[in-house]
């Protein structure tokens, strides 16, 4: 697998191993220049073992998005694929947008990317998940803080698996969409990020999940 990167000399990025260290700072906020290599040595590796037509991945930090770049998929001189790439605040990335040669190739492998990055999407949840203590199907306690008017008003504690209580907590949330300043939040910030990663990393809209679940009608 090669690897290479759209350059922008005017802009100051006149070499492959400028455009890494902006990559590496702007979208996965580090300034060690490894950090976007690893990304692209990674993905290479893994389609490898995919048998996914690709020799050559080719990195666009250059959108003009703050939290998007696009990635260049090329097998023996042509493109086979671009992907736009999207990460949020809290590391999550996700295939925001793609176009293909062929929709013939499009059916066939898509898929395949799609599962590498649900896996970092996985790795991200799971890791947020052991620093809090959490295992997936115990039960825990947290505490949830209600507001009313902006300012805190009461405390309650409740227990579950992770994940009744983040769809009790979000389905809580909804009934309050229209109620000025009132809302409730967890007062460990650790679960307000993990509750982040986790509705990020789902398969889907969560929310919508969650509101269809609950029997909402959606036009």
């Amino acid at each position: 697998m090669k690897y290479a990167a759209r350059t922008e000399s005017e802009k100051g990025f006149p070499t492959f191993g400028s455009v890494m260290s902006f990559v590496s700072a702007r979208f996965f906020n580090s300034h060690n220049t490894n950090k976007a290599l690893d990304f692209m040595h990674n993905l290479g590796e893994y389609l490898e073992t995919t048998k996914y037509p690709c020799d050559r991945i080719v990195i666009d930090a250059f959108l003009g998005y703050s939290n998007r770049f696009g990635l260049r998929l090329e097998y023996q001189g042509k493109k086979v694929a671009w992907l736009q790439i999207k990460v949020n605040k809290n590391s999550t990335i996700f295939i925001n947008n793609n176009t293909y040669e062929s929709s013939v190739i499009r059916d066939m492998f898509h898929n395949i990317l799609e599962t590498y990055f649900d896996s970092l999407n996985t790795n991200l949840l799971e890791n947020k998940m052991a620093e809090c203590g959490i295992k997936k199907g115990e039960e825990v306690s947290v505490t949830i803080v209600s507001y009313h008017d902006y300012k805190p008003d009461n405390e309650k504690v409740v227990c579950g698996t992770i994940d009744k209580i983040f769809e009790d907590y979000t389905n809580a949330n909804d009934r309050l969409t229209y109620c000025n300043g009132d809302y409730y939040n967890f007062k460990d910030e650790k679960i307000s990020e993990l509750y982040s990663l986790y509705t990020d990393s789902f398969k889907g809209n969560y929310f919508l999940a969650c509101a269809v679940k609950r029997g909402a009608i959606i036009d």
